[in-house]
């Protein structure tokens, strides 16, 4: 695994960047819009399924709250490379505090209403 953290554009609009590149087997195409998606996982031939699937899309939502993007895109010949990106300071209109994720609302509200499930946070 190989990380890399950096700042581009100093002088105009800094953003604080971070790269994450992996050597495994990459992600399917298919599946690679999905790996932000809450309880994702990529199950299949030499892949363990580990975790809940909530991993990136925490990070989604981290960086989100930071108003900043991150993406994913498979290497050649194999890997995966994860990009982040974001603001060294906030834009001047952010000066409220944002609290809540879209996608754990829904989850809390169905976990509400599905009272047989106790595995709500």
């Amino acid at each position: 695994m190989k990380v890399a953290l950096g700042i581009e554009n100093p002088a105009t609009s800094p953003q604080v960047l971070l790269t994450v590149r992996d050597e495994g087997p990459g992600v399917p195409r298919d599946a690679l819009q999905n790996i932000f998606s809450p309880f994702f996982r990529i199950n299949g031939l030499g892949r363990q399924s580990q975790g809940n699937g909530l991993g990136l899309a925490d990070a989604l939502e981290a960086i989100r709250l930071h108003h900043g993007t991150i993406v994913a895109a498979n290497l050649v010949p194999r890997g995966l490379e994860l990009a982040s990106g974001c603001p060294r300071r906030p834009p001047p209109q952010s000066n409220r505090l944002i609290v809540g994720s879209p996608w754990y609302t829904r989850f809390q509200t169905s976990c509400i209403s599905a009272p047989a499930v106790n595995q709500c946070p």
